[in-house]
């Protein structure tokens, strides 16, 4: 999900009976380092977001417009 390469890759690498997608669900979500955000740790929050949302838009993108 985290990496956008990768994530083109296996939408457009699907099996042609699989390409018309009609529905997607962006569920991936990673949470880590629950800690008080003063504390937080900065790598926590970078896997967090590159999950959490640049997953969701690189799905997204690959997947909307077909």
């Amino acid at each position: 999900m985290r990496n956008r390469t990768e994530v083109e890759a296996c939408i457009n690498g699907l099996p042609k009976e699989w390409q018309a997608i009609d529905i997607l669900v962006n569920n991936a979500g990673l949470s880590r380092d629950m800690t008080k955000l003063h504390e937080g740790r900065h790598d926590s929050w970078e896997d967090m977001i590159d999950t959490n949302v640049k997953g969701l838009l690189w799905v997204s993108r690959a997947v909307i417009p077909g």
